[in-house]
């Protein structure tokens, strides 16, 4: 399986999308995507928080600074790669449409309901 097949295979309201024209061309605003519009990011964060947080039970001293981890991760994806990128694109693409305007307002960036 490469990495692009395995991505459809965890996000079948994109494949969906794609293999049968439902949103072609627009964006995606039901299901997860009506409360986040990342909310594949918003799961990674809380993957890698999750695995620090079970782990952290059996640390001693230094293994706490595996916190740095999950903190980079959520940088990485809030401020520089993952989230601005798409947002940029997003916005050339349908920032024209006021039905993207309005889910821009309504939907929160990443958190549900908070951000």
């Amino acid at each position: 399986m490469t990495p692009s097949s395995q991505a459809h295979s965890v996000d079948p309201k994109v494949t969906g999308a794609k293999l049968y024209g439902g949103t072609q061309g627009r964006f995606i605003r039901t299901g997860l995507w009506s409360v986040s519009r990342h909310p594949n990011y918003f799961g990674e964060i809380v993957l890698w928080l999750g695995l620090y947080l079970s782990a952290s039970s059996v640390f001693l001293r230094t293994e706490y600074l595996c916190v740095l981890c999950p903190v980079a991760d959520l940088l990485l994806i809030t401020r520089v790669t993952g989230v601005p990128r798409l947002e940029e694109a997003a916005f050339r693409r349908w920032g024209h449409d006021p039905a993207y305007h309005e889910y821009l307002r309504s939907t929160a960036l990443l958190v549900p309901y908070l951000w």
